[in-house]
């Protein structure tokens, strides 16, 4: 019956020993288990063989003349692609001196003279099987070292065409922001040209209104437009500026204070001393001017935009409540996405950009926005900004309106 094979079977084996009856004892043991045995007569010859063809193990044997051992060893591990291999001692010197020595030049194992048989066989069996598991440890390292470097490159190249994108994106808002103007510019002085001449015809006034009207608003979906693509192109930073949110809603009210007119719409503010929050004061203005705006579109003639402040030691929420109209409940998760609200709403009026564009601005400086449905008719916008690097101040808490069960989205800003 033939012996079953050890896993190691095939692997390679160099034999190192001045002495021939030693190589033939070693290789004869050795090729029974099933392993390719070479053998080397000195030190010299093996370190030629193992260069020629690295094997799998080296059995070496200390006192050699001319180079011993030590020596062999020595160079075995200064060579890149020879020092991964284990070499075992063989001597007949048991001297503690020499197993240190041995060690020290970098042997993984140390044998006596006179030996067992089994006791190569298993020394050499262990570390075969060492070495192979090392080898692929190695090889899985070395894999995982060429995809981590391919994917670096790529991620480089990706990078740099990204930035490729972003620059000409920059160009492209820059580009337009001069140039869209021009032919806007030509539009709207040839029309008012036209309204001139044309003074005494009857239905001139009613023609001339309709245009204010469309040329502001495309003026004002121009202006937000170029600022929420500027504002994803090169972003804003914040983070050491604070701002008086007084001044930014006295400002955001009188910004709104001519729509309010013309739409008959009252603005009630509110507001208690307010203090600071982190943020730049001009896009805090514009982000609160056009949640305002939102709320006097969304307001019938006659009734009153109300705007109240909450706040705790971290953050102040502004509440912006209109009288009136509400939004459709599958409207609100989205409201404030980019061209959520593109569609005229059902009761007539146009938002455009301007809930896009407070919800990016808020959401730049690390608040949150939200939109609810009341009862009576109406909704309330909610704006939370951060204290952070603000001084603080204690506020009163006014009493919030109802609101309807169901009809509230809250979440971050511009967040999907």
């Amino acid at each position: 019956m033939n012996p079953v094979a050890p896993p190691q079977a095939g692997a390679s084996i160099l034999v190192v020993d001045d002495t021939p009856a030693n190589l033939q004892l070693f290789g004869s043991l050795l090729q029974k288990c099933g392993y390719a045995v070479r053998v080397a007569i000195s030190g010299s010859l093996a370190l030629r063989a193992a260069r020629l063809l690295p094997p799998d193990l080296i059995l070496l044997d200390v006192r050699m003349p001319k180079m011993d051992g030590y020596e062999v060893c020595k160079q075995l591990k200064a060579d890149p692609r020879l020092k991964h291999i284990p070499v075992i001692f063989v001597s007949a010197h048991s001297e503690t001196e020499e197993k240190v020595r041995a060690f020290k030049t970098g042997g993984v194992d140390y044998v006596t003279k006179p030996f067992q048989a089994e006791e190569i066989e298993a020394r050499v069996r262990t570390h075969v099987e060492l070495h192979r598991l090392q080898e692929e440890v190695r090889r899985h390292n070395l894999h995982l070292e060429e995809l981590v470097q391919d994917r670096t490159r790529q991620l480089a190249e990706s990078n740099a065409r990204l930035a490729l994108l972003d620059q000409a994106k920059t160009d492209f808002l820059r580009i337009i922001s001069y140039e869209l103007r021009t032919p806007l510019q030509g539009l709207f002085g040839a029309a008012e040209i036209a309204f001139g001449e044309s003074a005494d015809h009857p239905l001139i006034t009613e023609c001339q209104q309709v245009f204010e009207s469309s040329r502001q608003r495309i003026l004002e979906l121009v202006e937000d437009a170029l600022l929420l693509s500027e504002m994803q192109v090169s972003g804003v930073s914040f983070a050491n500026e604070t701002t008086l949110l007084d001044a930014v809603m006295a400002a955001a009210c009188m910004e709104n204070s001519a729509l309010a007119r013309q739409q008959e719409v009252q603005i009630n503010s509110l507001l208690p001393q307010l203090g600071e929050v982190a943020g730049g004061r001009v896009f805090l203005t514009r982000a609160l001017t056009s949640l305002i705006e939102t709320a006097i579109r969304c307001t019938l003639p006659g009734r009153s935009v109300v705007i109240e402040g909450t706040a705790t030691g971290a953050e102040v929420t502004i509440q912006i409540r209109a009288e009136g109209h509400v939004l459709p409940p599958e409207d609100l998760p989205r409201f404030f996405e980019l061209l959520s609200v593109a569609k005229p709403l059902a009761f007539g009026s146009d938002l455009g950009l301007s809930p896009a564009v407070a919800g990016q601005i808020i959401k730049l400086h690390g608040g949150r926005v939200a939109i609810a449905n009341l009862s009576p008719p109406g909704i309330e916008l909610r704006a939370t900004l951060s204290r952070r690097g603000a001084r603080s101040v204690n506020l009163p808490l006014p009493v919030k309106g109802n609101q309807t069960k169901g009809d509230v989205c809250e979440r971050p800003a511009g967040k999907k």
